[in-house]
């Protein structure tokens, strides 16, 4: 599909937001075609562009996620919304399963209908974290699903930089769970972990299922934005390259792979894939 991003084309969807009634499949760049949640800017931006995670997905898509095995494989989307890399995943040859957490109540709804289209996709009402059966509170965007923050139920509102949606001012109490608490029946080959600042907390709650399976990583690196110290997500990236042999690559703006030492991550910004030493890749 041509990226439609002149002026005039998304200066028209914006009008035809408007009109837009949650019950039409809107087809995206990367194949999908989805129900969009209509009181939220993320979904409204996808309306507008039909694609996010651009160069992330061509990075992905370089990776042959069942190189290992002759079995497709699970994937596990932790922050899921209402399910654009889900729905990706779903297409895909090498992927069996795709377990999708999402808390937000709203976009779970649509992600549970967008599940539906997607037989491969697993929708899970929780957020994911270090512990398989807590409760945490649940700050909502107020108007950008894409930015809800988790904090340990009963800690302070978290003060996300100005890149992030304004939160709400009182939390919901959400279920979360961790990686490792839930069963798979295939081998795991992707973890993409997208939680404003939950990061290491999923990490930790899935070194098992790492330890076993080495999959790929997909982690959103953005500690500032978020309020998280940097050097906490640093050492929970370290903890995985040194004792289990992985490589840290970053996707340029036209989707190939950039290596990255944990020097370079004192300063880097953006998304970064953990590749497990079993794992190839193409270059072109």
């Amino acid at each position: 599909m041509i990226l439609e991003n002149q002026p005039s084309v998304v200066s028209t969807r914006r009008r035809a937001w408007a009109l837009y009634d949650s019950s039409e499949r809107i087809p995206m760049v990367h194949g999908q075609e989805l129900l969009l949640r209509k009181d939220c800017s993320y979904s409204e931006t996808l309306f507008c562009f039909r694609r996010t995670h651009l160069i992330e997905l061509a990075a992905l898509s370089r990776f042959e996620l069942d190189a290992r095995g002759s079995e497709p494989v699970v994937c596990f989307d932790v922050g899921a919304n209402i399910g654009y890399v889900s729905a990706y995943l779903a297409q895909r040859s090498d992927v069996a399963k795709v377990f999708s957490l999402e808390p937000d109540p709203k976009s779970f709804a649509v992600l549970e209908r967008n599940s539906e289209y997607y037989s491969k996709i697993v929708p899970l009402e929780k957020g994911a974290g270090s512990s398989p059966d807590a409760v945490q509170s649940f700050w909502l965007g107020a108007s950008n699903s894409a930015h809800n923050m988790s904090t340990a139920a009963g800690q302070d509102k978290p003060h996300p930089g100005d890149a992030i949606d304004s939160l709400l001012d009182s939390p919901i109490e959400v279920q979360f769970t961790s990686i490792d608490a839930v069963s798979t029946d295939s081998n795991v080959g992707l973890i993409k972990i997208d939680v404003q600042g939950g990061e290491p907390s999923v990490l930790r709650g899935a070194w098992l299922t790492i330890e076993r399976n080495l999959p790929l990583l997909w982690i959103e690196f953005t500690p500032e934005e978020v309020d998280l110290p940097r050097q906490e997500l640093i050492d929970e990236v370290a903890r995985v390259a040194n004792n289990l042999d992985y490589r840290i690559y970053t996707a340029d703006r036209f989707g190939f792979l950039q290596e990255l030492t944990l020097g370079a991550l004192q300063s880097f910004v953006g998304d970064v894939f953990l590749s497990p030493g079993w794992l190839p890749h193409r270059d072109k």
